[in-house]
């Protein structure tokens, strides 16, 4: 059957991209996997047991088991108050299934070929992101194009820096979603831990807005709304961002968004019973109570420079300083300092251009309700759906996004051209010397303003 062929293909693929930091022996840190006798339905088996960084990886994978198996209680729910039960629904729901219990399988089950370092080419270095040097490389048996961000292990200090490389890594992993980055496999050497993705060719946001001073408000729409979807789908396994910016959106070759870099992302804790129904606003706004303030402070909202806790709503204040920033060409609270930047976010009002480079009305309105300093008036914080209904989106089919025609289309020569990131490397040479594998710095936690 089709959906059996689809289904092993996705197992294959999850196998693949999960590589072998779960079970048995590693190069670095956490005891090698014992190997145990367990009894099933088809006798006795031998399984090795999680190494440290493995269990870690295994709970990460149970937490989107969880979402998605709470995702599927929530559409039966749905389908039965409306009428809606027919075959083909059961047949959605067997796919669904599969593909819960495939994902699961992928956690123990090693890949039938695990990748290695000399399956892949280097091209060049052409980019850094907040956890290591990026480099283009050719896949040599496909001879497909992809971008392999390297990490070195001694780079990773503390339990922290581990936390947050497995976070990424997890949710490259586990997530499948047009507007995102994607990974095709993960692999370990002596040296690093390396993830190799989809090269996204077009550079990002942050650079193309450089170049042009500003984007007219249609270029400036179809970006955000494509940062949309990502946030919705993101959101909806509890993943919160915390470092959207125009940097972390890449434009594909066609034209259109991936948000991409989970080093510094959270996932949230699932409550079964608060998620089977609507969270409250008091738990949305608080879903972490912890003091870290990490990202760039531009985009940092108000309730992380006050550390009073923070949830999803953070991504929706990051959105709104970015619509801003697309718009007027710069955002809305800045200053020469870190302290100054907070002050002005804390205590100003947004200041709005007149004449002809004021934003449009709807425009003004929709950042106006996204910069809410108190996150439970804060637009997106009851769900990406408010923020999708704003007459600024209007025009906006969201079903067709992917086919609509962008007003920027990156000229590229060929699949392996890194034009649109050769400055970005330019600047790094700079300071990094002549070494192609240094990685950058790791992202830099702030304890401003009082944190402990």
């Amino acid at each position: 059957m089709n959906w059996q062929r689809q289904m092993e293909a996705h197992r294959l693929n999850t196998q693949e991209k999960v590589g072998h930091l779960d079970t048995g022996d590693t190069n670095q840190g956490g005891a090698g996997g014992q190997e145990v006798k367990i009894s099933n339905t088809r006798g006795k088996v031998s399984v090795k047991m999680f190494t440290n960084r493995g269990l870690r990886q295994a709970k990460f994978a149970l937490k989107f088991v969880q979402r998605q198996l709470v995702e599927l209680s929530n559409e039966c729910e749905t389908a039965n108050q409306n009428e809606l039960v027919f075959p083909l629904f059961f047949v959605d729901l067997q796919d669904k299934l599969e593909k819960v219990l495939h994902e699961i399988r992928s956690v123990c089950c090693p890949p039938p070929k695990k990748p290695e370092e000399s399956d892949f080419d280097i091209i060049k270095r052409f980019s850094g992101g907040s956890f290591g040097s990026v480099n283009l490389v050719r896949h040599k048996q496909t001879r497909k194009t992809f971008a392999m961000k390297v990490i070195k292990w001694q780079n990773l200090t503390t339990e922290v820096d581990i936390e947050q490389v497995l976070v990424d890594r997890a949710i490259l992993t586990y997530t499948e979603n047009p507007y995102l980055v994607s990974m095709f496999c993960t692999f370990e050497t002596k040296r690093d831990l390396r993830m190799v993705m989809e090269y996204v060719a077009g550079g990002d946001c942050a650079s193309l807005l450089k170049d042009r001073g500003h984007f007219p408000v249609l270029m400036a729409t179809s970006y955000i709304a494509e940062t949309t979807m990502a946030l919705q789908y993101l959101h909806s396994y509890g993943i919160i961002h915390r470092d959207l910016k125009p940097a972390n959106m890449l434009i594909t070759s066609s034209g259109h968004i991936k948000v991409a870099d989970f080093g510094l992302s959270k996932i949230g804790p699932l409550n079964i019973a608060d998620d089977l129904q609507k969270p409250s606003v008091s738990r949305i706004v608080k879903e972490f109570t912890d003091k870290e303030m990490v990202g760039s402070p531009i985009y940092f909202s108000p309730e992380t420079i006050q550390q009073v806790g923070y949830g999803k709503p953070v991504d929706w204040w990051a959105m709104g300083i970015i619509l801003y920033q697309f718009l007027v060409g710069k955002p809305p609270f800045y200053g020469k300092t870190v302290e100054e930047i907070f002050n002005h976010v804390l205590e100003d009002d947004i200041i709005w251009p007149e004449g002809k480079g004021a934003p449009p009305a709807a425009a003004k309105d929709l950042i106006t309700l996204l910069l809410q300093k108190d996150p439970k008036e804060r637009l997106g914080t009851g769900g990406a759906s408010a923020v999708k209904s704003h007459p600024f989106f209007r025009w906006v089919h969201w079903e067709h996004l992917l086919y609509d025609e962008p007003l920027f289309v990156p000229q590229l020569k060929t699949k392996e051209d890194t034009r649109y990131f050769d400055s970005h490397a330019d600047q790094k040479s700079q300071t990094d010397g002549d070494d192609k594998d240094s990685p950058v710095e790791l992202p830099v936690v702030l304890q401003f303003l009082g944190g402990g």
